[in-house]
């Protein structure tokens, strides 16, 4: 039941974080281009194709990190921000 909330609050803050973005365009299109595709796959039985949706999805986990780069990166310094406490950079370097 918690590692179920968990998942729910991380990808409520995801979507959040991605809410007013290009991301979330880019993530709407990946949606619908991987869903036709597997639909298209398995009404017209088209094995290769369903493979290669299949074993994208790794390569996609790296794409989606690549393509949401600013957002992760805002949202680091967002919880940078939040936790930081005080700076003790000491100064200019």
């Amino acid at each position: 039941m918690t590692d179920i909330l968990v998942s729910a609050g991380l990808l409520c803050g995801l979507a959040i974080l991605i809410r007013g973005t290009t991301g979330i365009t880019i993530l709407r299109g990946l949606a619908i281009v991987y869903l036709v595709g597997a639909v298209l796959a398995n009404v017209f039985g088209l094995t290769t194709v369903s493979w290669l949706l299949r074993n994208s999805v790794p390569l996609l986990s790296v794409a989606l990190v690549v393509l949401f780069a600013p957002e992760l990166r805002r949202a680091l310094e967002q919880v940078g921000r939040r936790g930081g406490g005080s700076d003790s950079g000491g100064g200019a370097a």
